[in-house]
This record gives C-alpha cells, sequence and structure tokens, in this order.
C-alpha cells in the first residue's frame, strides 16, 4: 500500500508512506527525501507532523540561546536526548531521540566472568535493533495486564 502523507505547512516535500509489520508491531514508514527513512508507531500517528526529523533536528533552531533549554542530553547509551520539538500547528511536544547503535561494536566488561563465559558468547553480544526494542516493549506491556498491580 502506497499512500501520500501531507507534509506540514512549513515544508514543501513530498513524502512517500507505507505500513509495515516488524515484531509483531505496526508502522507507518516513511521515506523522507534526502534524509532517510522514519518508522511510526500507532502511538505516534496523531504527532506524525512533530516527528519530522526537521521538527525536532534543526540545529539552527535549537542553537538559538532562547531555545537551548529546549534538547537537552540523558544519560544512556545511543546518545539519548530529550527534545521538545518545534511548533507545529502552534503546538509543540516533547520527545525522546536515541540513536541506532545496531552494527555498532558492544564493550563489555568481563572482569569477574570471563573465566566462567564460553568463548563464543565473548564476542557475540550486539545491539537489538528499535524494532526489536519496540516489540520487546509492547511484549512486556501485553504481560503486565495479566498480574495484578497494586
Amino acid at each position: 500500500m502506497r499512500d501520500t502523507l501531507t507534509p506540514p505547512e512549513s515544508t514543501s516535500v513530498e513524502f512517500h508512506t507505507r505500513l509495515a509489520r516488524v515484531f509483531g508491531l505496526d508502522y507507518t514508514h516513511i521515506t523522507i527525501p534526502e534524509t532517510g527513512d522514519l518508522y511510526v508507531t500507532p502511538f505516534g500517528k496523531p504527532y506524525m507532523d512533530h516527528l519530522l526529523p526537521s521538527n525536532w533536528d534543526n540545529k539552527e533552531y535549537y542553537s538559538r540561546p532562547e531555545n537551548k533549554p529546549l534538547r537537552t542530553r540523558l544519560k544512556g547509551t545511543a546518545y539519548p536526548h530529550r527534545i521538545t520539538t518545534m511548533p507545529v500547528h502552534g503546538r509543540s511536544i516533547d520527545i525522546v531521540v536515541k540513536w541506532c547503535r545496531v552494527g555498532k561494536d558492544v564493550h563489555l566488561d568481563l572482569t569477574g566472568v570471563q573465566d566462567t563465559m564460553e568463548e563464543n558468547l565473548k564476542y557475540s553480544a550486539q545491539w537489538n535493533s528499535p524494532f526489536e526494542e519496540f516489540g520487546l516493549v509492547m511484549e512486556l506491556r501485553n504481560v503486565s495486564r495479566y498480574y495484578d498491580h497494586p
């Protein structure tokens, strides 16, 4: 299925979208010319215009002194940031952005366990893909529905 997403007023670029299902979760796959691909879950669809990289990855906008607090580095791997998007239709939202680590080396501290691990396991660690991470989050959400919460 291929259709066209209406871009925000601030751009004249046409986006092509299609549906994808990965690790049990539906995504809208958006191809953004000269930028790359964006995969949006059903939770993000109402905020599609805000999630376009041009609304949260604008170096000129976020380098202005009054806008610097809108982008905060968080602790963790994959260079996570809490970002307040640029206003779209008069409204901003807060998002967390993490850059993908798939294909990057995983640096492990094997101090104290090196002698007990099988040789092939020491070097087989790899990062989850973003699809695996979201799939696992959804799986955990579904499992938690079967347990009583205090």
